[in-house]
């Protein structure tokens, strides 16, 4: 530790401290701690940063702001009758009073699907009972591979596309006689390619 002296060379702490013009006669507040001090080591170097740290933030504080960067809105778009979103990644869906987030364009299919069997229960088995990409199931009955369970009785096929998937959600909107514009997606930025969504598992409820 030579400080700013080059006569202190590679003398021992103490003698820096004793010598002529040491630290202990060193009338600047900087060294303050290195008079106080027996030894000279890692932990009193850490403290010394420390000091000299907290010193240096009250005389030059940090400024602050209330700036915060613009962030854009994430588009919104309807189901309607022929948008295409293939390479696009859902982040959530409104319809109706019903707001969810969702984690896929697979999880968005199958909470829609549960919204209108809420509301047209009977009208959609009667339909499931002839539309080939559903699947009416007996009590206890496993859903089959490639399937998500809708709500227990009913399960839709889902190891397919996402413009498979809205297709078969236009049909039903246009049998039920629902508007498809009413179903409008949040999205986010394109991914790399349509998905297929054949591994995810769906909760049943």
């Amino acid at each position: 530790m030579t400080g700013y002296n080059s006569s202190y060379s590679n003398s021992s702490f103490h003698d820096k401290k004793s010598q002529p013009d040491g630290f202990d006669s060193s009338p600047y507040r900087l060294n303050s701690l290195v008079k106080q001090a027996d030894t000279w080591g890692t932990q009193q170097l850490e403290k010394r940063t420390s000091q000299l740290y907290d010193v240096a933030a009250r005389y030059w504080p940090l400024p602050s702001t209330t700036f915060e960067p613009y962030v854009a809105p994430l588009p919104t778009v309807p189901l309607g009758d022929d948008e295409d979103f293939t390479n696009t990644i859902i982040v959530s869906f409104e319809f109706g009073e019903i707001r969810k987030t969702v984690s896929s364009w697979k999880n968005a299919f199958v909470q829609v699907l549960r919204a209108l069997v809420e509301d047209h229960r009977d009208e959609i088995f009667a339909y499931a009972a002839i539309a080939s990409e559903f699947k009416l199931l007996a009590v206890n009955e496993e859903v089959p591979p490639g399937d998500s369970l809708i709500v227990p009785g009913l399960s839709v096929h889902t190891a397919t596309s996402t413009s498979s998937k809205l297709v078969i959600l236009r049909r039903l909107f246009n049998h039920l006689e629902i508007d498809t514009e009413d179903l409008v997606f949040t999205l986010r930025s394109s991914g790399d390619e349509d998905e297929v969504d054949s591994t995810e598992t769906e909760s049943p409820y």
